[in-house]
């Protein structure tokens, strides 16, 4: 059984600079906290071309669930497509992951005990930060780069992975998302997509993976989620029967996606030795 709290939460902390404007993320947080809190950091989708860490599904449905299952919660804004191409967003992601483990003492949260989680682009990117906590030339230069920006746990919804691998329909476009995240048709620069693909980074040290994706996924295909299951040494997937994109349609609604979640960030980032 999973035992909800009452929570605090504090908004628009400073993380990070990046082309001269500051970095902010939301903090939802148990109101009397037992104890190092591990930490979950969400990351927001919107096809990296929008979005923000103050949406409902974010701040509310997502950030506030885990604070209320005793996590030092946590949602980020990054650098948007149309502002800066990648590896601005992973910059920013690794800066936020930094921050936090320079600033969790302060704050009564864990340094050693970091998840990460995200939908679609968010799910990208957090599948970047477990598959790349080791490649130096991604850290970006926003600040605390004496520290680690690795994670210990990635839950993935939705997240595309492989963007060669994704050149059907709408995707095989100078226009599409992944064409506009890289700076240029996807087609044309198939380097630039291997360097923006999580999977291009897998090794056997990467984090334990939580991969959830709907077998009907219109956007980012189901087979997205079988090559990157298949390509971790320790991951599982949930393959959700029906569901499209946003994990609806299907028998396995958000309620039972975010119990999964906790239970598998329980297993890994709150019931193990720290370390």
């Amino acid at each position: 059984m999973i035992l909800e709290q009452e929570f605090q939460v504090i908004s628009d902390v400073i993380y990070g600079e990046a082309d001269g404007k500051p970095l902010l993320l939301d903090i939802a947080m148990p109101a009397h906290p037992v104890g190092k809190l591990p930490i979950a950091l969400c990351i927001h989708g919107g096809a990296w071309l929008w979005g923000d860490k103050a949406e409902p599904s974010e701040s509310g449905m997502f950030v506030r669930r885990f604070a209320a299952h005793g996590y030092f919660s946590v949602s980020i804004n990054y650098r948007l497509s149309n502002e800066a191409i990648y590896p601005a967003q992973l910059h920013d992601a690794k800066a936020a992951v930094r921050w936090l483990r320079a600033n969790a003492e302060t704050y009564g949260a864990d340094p050693n005990r970091i998840g990460v989680f995200g939908h679609s682009a968010g799910g990208h990117l957090a599948a970047l930060l477990g598959t790349t906590g080791q490649v130096r030339e991604l850290e970006g230069n926003s600040g605390n780069l004496d520290i680690s920006s690795s994670v210990q746990a990635v839950a993935a919804w939705s997240a595309p992975v492989d963007f060669l691998q994704m050149l059907i329909g709408f995707h095989d476009s100078p226009e599409s998302m992944e064409s506009l995240l890289i700076g240029g048709y996807v087609r044309e620069h198939p380097e630039k997509a291997k360097q923006a693909s999580p999977l291009a980074y897998v090794t056997d040290a990467a984090p334990p993976f939580l991969i959830i994706h709907g077998t009907e996924d219109e956007i980012v295909p189901f087979d997205q989620a079988e090559i990157l299951h298949g390509a971790l040494l320790n991951s599982s997937i949930l393959a959700i029967k029906g569901a499209n994109h946003s994990l609806q349609g299907g028998n396995f609604g958000w309620e039972d996606i975010l119990r999964t979640t906790v239970v598998f960030f329980d297993r890994h980032i709150r019931n193990t030795p720290a370390g």
